[in-house]
């Protein structure tokens, strides 16, 4: 009974997720001057891998006095965190994520060799250091793949298999 009301409950929360994930319609955002289209906490086009557990620097499992993270969930909430300089650093910053993409809907990906770079537009959703509430910020999202496998917001990462 105990196995069946935990297959049910987590067959529950990854409908739950998956709904929220593929989302279908992308939103209107407007970056430095320009219009872009963004899917608000991701779309099933984006890899999962970067959902859930923090990215780190130094690939760390949580952030110290020398390394912040970044955590996306796949409600398009999250939480940045950066240091100005060795030790001295803010509370983590609340988030809404976005996966860019072209007009046609489309997620925005570029490959290489043995990668996978998706473009990702952080929205602060209260003051942080410069930013102030509203602002957003850019950046690439990198799926190296191999042994291990990584992925990688600007310095901040984690390894995945």
């Amino acid at each position: 009974m105990r196995t069946l009301i935990g297959l049910t409950a987590c067959a529950s929360l990854l409908m739950t997720a998956s709904a929220v994930w593929a989302a279908t319609t992308p939103t209107a955002l407007t970056y430095q001057g320009n219009p872009v289209n963004g899917y608000l906490g991701g779309n099933a086009d984006f890899p999962s891998q970067f959902v859930g557990a923090p990215l780190c620097e130094g690939g760390k499992s949580g952030p110290d006095q020398s390394s912040g993270c970044v955590v996306l969930r796949a409600d398009g909430t999250g939480t940045w965190e950066n240091d100005v300089a060795f030790g001295r650093r803010l509370p983590p910053a609340p988030i809404k994520w976005y996966v860019v993409a072209d007009k046609a809907g489309t997620v925005t990906r570029v490959s290489a060799d043995g990668r996978d770079t998706y473009f990702v537009i952080f929205e602060f959703t209260q003051a942080y250091y410069s930013m102030a509430p509203g602002d957003m910020i850019a950046f690439p999202a990198n799926l190296i793949k191999g042994s291990p496998g990584r992925v990688v917001i600007d310095s901040k990462y984690r390894n995945v298999n």
